[in-house]
């Protein structure tokens, strides 16, 4: 077929080239569709930004191009139908699709058939027809290019310039994220559970089911809100708000609370009632009631046995009145020749008798039996016990912290030494007509100015022995220091040890430590002493013994020798020695021990010692129960008589107006100090009371002074005092309590253990304290007629 030319004829470059002679109307469908396509393109290409754009472009536009069998527009829908319809009803449509195509698929061969006659038809039409449908064409490419421009600039607005159809795939899918995303939590928040495979259906009856609940809820809570109100005119009355009963419930609650954890605590005697169960209270309750139901059996056999021994005493004291009386009648009271009943040879009057017995019971001078004897009894045993427990603590505090030794004695206060160490010192000797002692070794002495020097010599230890002594521990202690004297000569010395043994119940020796002293010493000749502190330290008790003891396993050519003295045959034997294969052992048997004291006559002085003991609070009480203060109390007065004791209890002696002043002997060991006593008689403006900080010559004090008005705070001296603080107070006849804090620099008074406002910080540094200021007593004052009452049960002590 040929085709016409010339200006008004085809021109074939100006068109869609044909494959092959594929001419029918399905091929010239098929070379549209190409044609479009790469005009597209082309356009696409051409538009700013989109140089990279691909023939997805078209493809992804389009329904049935190869690798996208679903456009980007369908895409979308099928996005929300999917969504909204559900994929269920979205599933259907899709199938009711597939299922159209089919049925067409058969019919179209037949009507591409029929395409193919009308192509037939059409190449031999020729050219005109050509013509019209290139026109055609051309139109609809025209339509195309304006299209693609429009898309490309719906993307540049979506996405802005300079991004591809892959960054427009993305955003999409973006969105379709987002939408999904919204879907869900929309569904969620709203009905709960997940909104996967839900639709517009779904959505419904999810709403009518809402709505239902809602209304169901209002209605429950109109119903709601007449009860309420019909409970608060009923709670509260009429004309009450719901904020009226809420504080009602509030008030109500606390109260329930705080009787619940008051009936706790009254019952079970435990603090607070907070998370305490059903189960709690049953267990409490059956713990209480298993105390009572044993406290309630005790306490009747307690009464049982007092009721015993209270009538048996009062059975006793019966019968012995009833003697007495008979004693009276057998021998009449008359002059004092015959008041005497003769026992024994030995003569003693039935008055006296008597007043030994009510003295046992605590009732002297008291003619008549005690209604309840054994609480009488009872009592004097109680005090006595606690006389006994003060006498104990006292003498264990004074042995432990005021016990020293003299200088002469040994280095350290507090220690205990195989002899005096003055002895290790040289001593001038002269003879009777006191010239110089001669020299046993020199005659050319005789006559000289020099005297004889006499000392404890200094004894070998070969290599391979050891030489020590004992020593008994003199007063309790915790001991941390062992010593001795020791002697080099000219050499080197080496594992030299310095050795600690303690002598055990059954006298066998167990060593506590071993120290190498060799580093004491130079190759130069030197006599030292050497000590070692003990790690720890360690408890010595009175009566102990130990072994200090000098140990010589040296390969050196120095000799080591201990200076010490030697026993006579008549003295006991303390020192220790051993050699060869005894030497370096830890522990001695009872024999080896003998044998260690047997081999010499050689004691070595050493010591052991508390270097770094520390100060033991102090504890001193006086009850008065006595004729006279005695030597426990330093006394100082501004009238002739000083302090004294009057019927158990430290009192105002002679009738000359002044001050009198008692000051315990013993310091306390630190500064927290406490001072406390009953005072009694308080029934004037005259003074008493107790002294704190003070030194020993009463230059410094503070006093608590309390007569029958208030109380009041003194610093100064015993002769001259300063007021610091007062509060009035009556009734004053009662036990007081004064202390001193270190830390606040504060003085505190107390009234019968509680507190009535009185104290005074010294906050000027007014006050010295430390070893010398820790002293505490009484003072008692006189003016006119009047003293200014007693003092009894006396404390003074440390306190924490």
């Amino acid at each position: 077929m040929t085709t016409p030319s010339g200006p008004d004829g085809f021109d074939t470059t100006d068109r869609w080239p044909l494959t092959g002679n594929d001419g029918s109307i399905s091929g010239l469908a098929n070379r549209t569709q190409g044609a479009v396509t790469n005009a597209l393109k082309g356009q696409v290409r051409q538009s700013g930004g989109w140089g990279s754009a691909t023939a997805s472009v078209w493809g992804g536009l389009r329904r049935g191009s190869d690798g996208n069998p679903v456009s980007l527009p369908l895409a979308i829908i099928e996005f929300f139908g999917r969504t909204l319809l559900g994929a269920g009803t979205w599933n259907a449509l899709n199938q009711l699709n597939t299922d159209v195509s089919a049925f067409f698929s058969g019919k179209w061969t037949s009507l591409t058939n029929i395409v193919g006659d009308i192509g037939t038809l059409i190449n031999e039409i020729g050219g005109t027809i050509i013509t019209d449908v290139s026109d055609a064409i051309k139109a609809a490419q025209a339509k195309a290019d304006e299209a693609a421009d429009k898309f490309a600039d719906m993307l540049d607005g979506v996405l802005g310039t300079g991004h591809g159809i892959a960054d427009f795939v993305d955003w999409l899918q973006a969105r379709r994220d987002e939408t999904q995303a919204t879907w869900d939590a929309f569904w969620q928040g709203i009905f709960g559970g997940s909104a996967t495979g839900k639709n517009f259906l779904d959505l419904k009856s999810a709403a009518e089911a809402l709505t239902s609940i809602a209304n169901t809820a209002k209605a429950n809570s109109d119903s709601a809100m007449l009860q309420l109100a019909a409970l608060i005119d009923t709670v509260l009355g009429g004309g009450h708000a719901i904020s009226d009963l809420a504080n009602y419930i509030i008030n109500t609650w606390n109260g329930l609370v705080s009787g619940w954890n008051n009936l706790w605590d009254g019952v079970f005697g435990t603090s607070g009632a907070t998370g305490k169960t059903a189960g709690d209270v049953k267990i409490a309750v059956a713990s209480v009631s298993s105390t009572a139901n044993n406290a309630s059996t005790n306490a009747g056999l307690a009464q049982t046995k007092a009721n015993t021994a209270s009538s048996w005493l009062t059975r006793l004291l019966t019968d012995l009145t009833i003697l007495f009386d008979w004693l009276h009648i057998t021998y009449p009271v008359g002059t004092s020749s015959d008041t005497s009943t003769t026992t024994s040879g030995g003569k003693r009057t039935w008055y006296s008798a008597w007043a030994d017995l009510m003295d046992l019971v605590g009732l002297s001078q008291n003619t008549s039996p005690p209604t309840d004897p054994a609480s009488a009894i009872g009592d004097r045993i109680v005090q006595t016990e606690i006389n006994q427990k003060n006498a104990q603590n006292f003498q264990i505090s004074a042995l432990t912290s005021t016990s020293r030794n003299p200088a002469w004695m040994c280095r350290y206060p507090v220690g205990d030494v195989a002899y005096p160490e003055i002895q290790n010192g040289r001593l001038s000797t002269y003879d009777s007509a006191g010239q110089p002692a001669p020299s046993a070794a020199a005659g050319t002495y005789v006559g000289s100015d020099v005297p004889w020097k006499a000392y404890p010599g200094f004894w070998v230890i070969p290599a391979g022995a050891t030489r020590g002594t004992f020593i008994t521990i003199s007063n309790t202690a915790v001991m941390d220091t062992i010593g001795t004297v020791v002697n080099k000569q000219t050499g080197t010395v080496d594992n030299l040890f310095l050795e600690l043994f303690r002598i055990n119940p059954d006298y066998s020796m167990t060593r506590l430590n071993s120290f190498e002293i060799s580093g004491e010493f130079t190759t130069a000749a030197a006599t030292k002493y050497v000590e070692r502190e003990v790690p720890n330290g360690f408890i010595a008790q009175a009566g102990e013994a130990y072994i200090v003891r000098t140990r010589n396993a040296s390969t050196g050519t120095a000799s080591i020798s201990v200076q010490g003295v030697e026993l006579g045959p008549q003295s006991v034997q303390t020192g220790h020695y051993t050699a060869d294969g005894n030497t370096a052992k830890t522990s001695y048997t009872i024999s080896e021990t003998a044998a260690s004291i047997a081999a010499t006559r050689i004691s070595p002085w050493a010591l052991i010692a508390s270097k770094g003991q520390t100060a033991t609070d102090q504890l001193y009480a006086d009850d008065f129960n006595r004729s006279g203060m005695g030597g426990l109390w330093y006394l100082q007065s501004t009238s002739s008589d000083q302090m004294g004791i009057v019927l158990g209890t430290a009192s105002y002696m002679g009738t000359a107006a002044g001050h009198q002043h008692g000051l315990y002997t013993r310091p306390l060991a630190s500064d927290r100090m406490w001072v406390e006593g009953n005072l009694y008689n308080i029934n004037s403006s005259v003074q008493e009371g107790l002294l704190l900080n003070s030194n020993r010559d009463l230059s410094q004090i503070v006093y608590l002074a309390v007569n029958n008005v208030e109380a009041r705070i003194y610093t100064g001296s015993a002769g001259s005092l300063t007021s610091r603080a007062s509060v009035s107070t009556l009734f004053n006849s009662v036990p007081w309590q004064f202390y001193y804090d270190p830390p606040t620099k504060k003085y505190t008074v107390l009234k019968d253990g509680k507190s009535i406002g009185l104290s005074w910080t010294d906050s000027g540094n007014l006050m010295q304290h430390g070893a010398l200021f820790r002293y505490g007593g009484l003072r008692i004052s006189r003016s006119g007629l009047l003293n200014g009452g007693s003092i009894d049960n006396w404390l003074l002590q440390d306190w924490s």
